[in-house]
């Protein structure tokens, strides 16, 4: 059989060295092949491992070596990965058209991916190429191979752990799992980068920043990952050339530095109006107008630019009717005067002159005692709390006919749609045709909690309503609950009310 074997091999086989096959990893064999080398002979100029195995001898090879067909008909071994092929069978990946068979129970229980030690003979036949396995024996996973590779580096040898990382994207490109390894390789290279961010802030070492962000952008090619290692603080103080240096990469790159992190430009201008906008007093419409102008004047940038400067409008518009910058940006006049304090007298009807009076349906809501009427917005009248940056209350008049359970339920919906919504109470009244319904929840704008109360009142079959919500700190609950209040209870239909045209 042996001298069979030998003419066969000096016939056909390609030249080879006398070295380790490619394929076969010296952590491949940590997990003990079950045979032993027997000697090597030369095969057309060429060195060749023998092995043996229960006293029989075969051929050492590689995956890569058996689509040639210079082994069809031969005893052979290898190390390789499985790999799972249609009508359940099993194959070889690197290998084509070869199917593998079992003898007894030498492939039971093996999974596509494992790696094995094989011995068998290679069938001859063209029309369907086949291994006889005489024995699969497992050969060590390729998370074993991976930490037998990283075993005894340090970690600040960044070279070679780097080595690991080259040796995986090699993997990736050769074995059958790719994903497995191209992820793998990401990920030893994001730790690497990772403990260079650590090991430079320890060491206020600005060349290892500079080499972790060159892995981040020309390995990684994650921006992200450059961004966070360049973050830390202690790099601007460091200051000098290869500071300023790494600066100017980020920002071409589109980043921005806001709040000590790189961000995406478009990120980091979102996060700054959001604080801006959040930590703004209600009162302060100069300060609205301001960052109104400033997103707009970043609206390449910035998503929404329109729509956030123009809640800026709004927001200002509300704290000061008067102000000419904001009524030049909402294309209206500038209201003189900055409003009405409720406690004025009105030539309407009595009450207050800050009061809600809609003269198509009648119907009158009190403002609350003190506080200060601004410039109507459509139908929707603003009082806001002179005491307070942040409390005020709206309201609307709803004319008949009112379906009230479709108008509850859309405000309700509303109201949930809210990020951060945690709904708090949720109660409804009724007495002589009079139907009231008040939610009371929190939610979350920017980065600050705050505290809603919106009410539904109902005055009955054909008879108009109003939606009151009132809006504010936490901490301001009582104040609005004593606000709202005033306002759902004294709620009426004026007697007066117009004819219908």
């Amino acid at each position: 059989m042996l001298c069979r074997l030998i003419l066969a091999a000096c016939a056909s086989l390609p030249l080879m060295t006398a070295e380790q096959p490619r394929g076969l990893t010296p952590a491949g064999q940590a997990s003990g092949p079950p045979w032993s080398l027997s000697f090597v002979t030369q095969v057309r100029g060429a060195d060749r491992q023998f092995v043996e195995h229960a006293g029989r001898t075969y051929i050492l090879c590689t995956a890569d070596e058996l689509s040639s067909g210079a082994f069809d008909g031969q005893d052979i071994a290898l190390t390789c990965k499985l790999r799972k092929l249609p009508g359940n069978r099993l194959g070889i990946y690197r290998t084509d058209n070869l199917i593998l068979t079992g003898s007894g129970e030498s492939l039971a229980g093996k999974l596509d991916g494992d790696n094995v030690h094989l011995l068998g003979s290679l069938g001859d036949k063209a029309a369907e190429r086949s291994l006889l396995v005489r024995l699969a024996a497992p050969a060590a996973s390729d998370a074993q191979l991976i930490q037998a590779r990283l075993a005894g580096i340090p970690d600040d040898d960044w070279d070679r752990r780097l080595g690991v990382v080259s040796w995986c994207q090699d993997q990736a490109r050769t074995a059958g799992n790719a994903d497995f390894w191209n992820v793998t390789a990401d990920s030893l290279l994001a730790r690497i980068i990772a403990d260079l961010g650590t090991r430079a802030a320890e060491r206020k070492d600005l060349a290892m920043v500079v080499r972790g962000l060159d892995l981040a952008l020309n390995q990684l090619r994650d921006p992200g990952m450059a961004a966070r290692i360049t973050s830390p603080i202690w790099i601007r103080e460091h200051g000098g050339p290869a500071a300023e240096n790494i600066a100017r990469r980020m920002r071409g790159l589109g980043f921005s530095l806001y709040k000590d992190q790189w961000h995406p430009r478009p990120l980091a201008l979102e996060r700054e109006f959001e604080d801006r906008f959040a930590a703004m007093g209600w009162k302060d419409a100069e300060g609205f107008y301001r960052l109104g102008r400033w997103a707009d004047d970043n609206a390449e940038a910035l998503a929404k630019a329109r729509e956030r400067s123009w809640r800026c409008y709004q927001a200002g518009r509300q704290a000061d009717p008067s102000h000419p910058g904001i009524a030049r940006e909402l294309g209206v006049q500038p209201r003189q005067g900055g409003g009405t304090t409720a406690g004025a007298p009105s030539a309407v009807g009595g009450g207050n002159a800050s009061d809600l009076i809609d003269l198509e349906s009648g119907i009158r809501v009190p403002a609350p005692l003190g506080w200060k009427r601004g410039d109507d917005n459509g139908n929707v009248v603003t009082w806001t709390d002179p005491g307070s940056e942040t409390a005020y209350i709206t309201v609307r008049a709803l004319p008949t006919p009112l379906d009230e359970e479709a108008q509850w339920n859309l405000l309700e919906q509303e109201s949930r749609a809210r990020t951060g919504f945690v709904e708090l109470a949720n109660e409804q009244q009724e007495a002589d045709g009079r139907t009231q319904r008040i939610l009371r929840y929190s939610w979350v704008e920017g980065e600050q909690q705050r505290f809603a109360m919106i009410a539904l009142v109902a005055l009955g079959a054909q008879r108009p309503g109003a939606v009151i919500e009132a809006r504010g700190l936490p901490a301001e609950q009582p104040t609005l609950e004593t606000a709202l209040g005033s306002c759902v209870s004294g709620t009426r239909q004026q007697d007066s009310a117009p004819p219908q045209q």
